[in-house]
């Protein structure tokens, strides 16, 4: 700043807006600049080159300035969590976790991050979660407080009655020693769905059959209780509010695979007992280009082949009438919204549903709203387990030629050579100039990423006579 107002003749506000923009990293405002700075300096009987080069320096100076003392600081900030990293690394990453809280994006990355280092991510667990991200021998725990539509004040409880009387052992054990006016039912389906009580030895399914006659009898317990009806009587209050000490056995039934991360995902934001990709691993890592683990990697253009599962599926219309899908794709290693709209929506649309496993062929965009892919190609997962290209359609541009028998049978004998799934539709130029356009029978379908295919239609038709749809 100092420089530009003496050599350059710069106000001080001038010299602030200069500041800003390097600050910015808007470095149109520096080259806007730039002739006012060189006429100043003119004025100031300085020498054009040097002030050529001085203004070269400013600008270099602007693309990436850092003082000593803030690099100093990230030194040492870098030292300490490289330390913390090294030496506690459970502690760490349930730190490190609990700072993206709500950031489903980032805690999906950080997650992968942590099982590739060995360190397993469990889910919530009313017996040792906290609130947030919990170090504990076996890795590090979900915290309570990341389950949907569990607030800090029942976590605060939940942890108060476990400190004071130990662990729970049952269902019939937290509700005995919870306060079930701040606990509704909504907030007991959301623990078990989260596998907040899966240390008690009993499936997330039978919970849920057990939870509306348990909830029930021992919030008309604690109300009795609060009214002083059990210590008036000196009964035993099973026979009067129906809850009953005797805890019925574990009976195994639990939800098929599916329907229990799906449970687990709606309520965690994030799949974290298992992943409904696991099985397929490898087969996903094939069928990529790019992980989406990457993500803060990826620059604006970036393009290639993603691969997993798709979240958040929402159509919506544009302002312009248009119809545009908008997605979540995760793999597991992170996640990426997504949208899909004209030529590649009318032609995908239908194989991005909620929970498809596709790949994907798409370009990164970067903006102010952050990174999205563009999709370009659908594929979805077949029956065999892998990832085919959707049925498309080659058009032949015949003109007048297919009136001419020799050409069609050449024609139809290379088609014959390519069969696939491709559908070969043909536009068609009568003599009196009248045009059509048919699809040939199933008999002549091709596979339209054959190499040789197009080489030999345009040998017969001519070089502009062929092209994909």
């Amino acid at each position: 700043m100092r420089i530009t107002m003496e050599m350059g003749g710069f106000t001080a506000a001038k010299a602030e807006k200069l500041r800003k923009g390097m600050g910015k990293k808007m470095m149109e405002i520096v080259d806007a600049l730039e002739p006012e700075f060189m006429a100043g300096a003119a004025d100031r009987g300085y020498d054009l080159k040097v002030a050529k080069d001085v203004w070269t320096d400013i600008k270099k100076f602007g693309e990436y300035a850092f003082n000593k003392s803030h690099a100093a600081a990230y030194a040492l900030i870098s030292y300490q969590t490289a330390y913390l990293k090294a030496h506690y690394p459970r502690e760490f990453m349930a730190a490190l976790l609990s700072s993206y809280t709500g950031k489903t994006e980032q805690i999906v990355k950080y997650v992968a991050a942590c099982k590739r280092g060995g360190i397993l991510v469990l889910p919530p667990d009313v017996n040792s979660s906290g609130a947030d991200f919990t170090a504990v021998p076996e890795g590090v725990r979900f915290g309570l407080a990341g389950i949907r539509g569990v607030g800090e004040g029942v976590v605060d409880m939940i942890v108060t009655a476990r400190d004071e009387g130990g662990p729970f052992t049952s269902l019939h054990d937290f509700c005995e020693r919870v306060d079930l006016r701040q606990v509704n039912k909504k907030t007991f389906e959301a623990l078990i769905k989260a596998g907040a009580f899966d240390s008690t030895g009993y499936t997330r399914k039978h919970l849920m059959t057990l939870m509306d006659d348990c909830v029930d009898a021992a919030s008309k317990r604690q109300r009795d209780v609060d009214a002083g009806q059990v210590s008036l009587f000196d009964m035993d209050g099973a026979a009067d509010h129906g809850f009953s000490e005797t805890v019925p056995p574990s009976n195994g039934d639990e939800w098929d695979k599916a329907i229990k991360l799906a449970f687990e995902k709606e309520m965690l934001g994030i799949y974290v007992s298992d992943h409904p990709l696991r099985g397929i691993a490898p087969m996903i890592q094939r069928a990529r280009s790019l992980s989406l683990g990457d993500v803060d990697q990826f620059k604006d253009g970036t393009s290639g082949w993603f691969a997993g599962i798709l979240t958040d599926v929402q159509r919506r219309l544009t302002k312009n009438g248009r119809m545009v899908l908008d997605f979540v794709l995760e793999d597991m290693d992170g996640s990426m919204p997504g949208g899909l709209f004209g030529a590649a929506y009318t032609k995908f649309e239908s194989m991005l549903t909620e929970d498809a496993i596709v790949r994907v062929r798409a370009r990164v965009e970067v903006s102010d709203r952050g990174r999205k892919l563009l999709a370009q190609e659908v594929q979805p997962l077949d029956a065999d387990g892998g990832f085919a290209r959707p049925p498309g359609a080659v058009l032949l541009e015949a003109g007048a030629m297919l009136g001419d028998p020799a050409v069609v049978a050449a024609v139809k004998a290379v088609l014959h050579r390519y069969p696939g799934r491709d559908d070969v539709k043909v536009h068609d130029i009568a003599a009196d100039g009248h045009e059509r356009m048919y699809t040939l029978p199933e008999q002549y379908r091709v596979d339209r990423a054959s190499n040789g295919l197009y080489a030999e239609l345009k040998e017969i038709l001519g070089p502009d006579s062929v092209r994909e749809l």
